[in-house]
């Protein structure tokens, strides 16, 4: 694995713990607007490492 591909990797690891971050905020948060834009947040950045391991698997093709 490159540098650049472990420093992607690392990258995708703490956007994953931050997403989980915010899917335990939707879960306590008051209110259906909070509940639904962190989700919207969450998604948002799952969909950033979607891309980025898609990107990485097409470099080791």
């Amino acid at each position: 694995m490159s540098g650049f591909e472990q420093l992607l990797a690392a990258s995708h690891e703490r956007t994953r713990a931050f997403v989980r971050v915010l899917r335990s905020g939707a879960r306590s948060a008051e209110g259906e607007p909070a509940e639904a834009r962190l989700e919207e947040v969450a998604e948002f950045f799952e969909s950033y490492v979607d891309a980025g391991d898609r990107m990485l698997r097409g470099r080791r093709t």
